[in-house]
């Protein structure tokens, strides 16, 4: 099963409320690849060789996003402090994931 059929299988089996965010990570960078993969119902796009940065800032797109949804579902005024901002610690990271069976992010 490749990407795009575990990404139909998963958004065919959620719900809306609780749909997971899917991030490709692909060594096909052109623009069509990108499009494809949010055609196909994928949420983000990040292509190879990744760098963490890369990574962090999908993960920060969806992060500020669920947070602001959340805010906006309690009917409160989207606030974001320094200290309540999501973070990701990229510390013990490579500066590229390979892939391979150690890396971290």
């Amino acid at each position: 099963m490749d990407g795009f059929q575990t990404t139909e299988q998963i958004r065919s089996t959620s719900q809306d409320l609780r749909r997971p965010w899917i991030i490709a990570l692909t060594a096909n960078a052109l623009w069509y690849d990108r499009f494809r993969c949010i055609e196909s119902g994928m949420n983000d796009f990040v292509s190879k060789p990744a760098k963490k940065e890369d990574i962090r800032e999908a993960l920060m797109r969806y992060l500020t996003r669920n947070s602001a949804t959340a805010t906006k579902n309690n009917n409160q005024q989207p606030h974001q402090s320094h200290q309540s901002r999501p973070s990701l610690s990229t510390s013990t990271s490579s500066t590229n994931v390979n892939g391979g069976y150690g890396s971290k992010i």
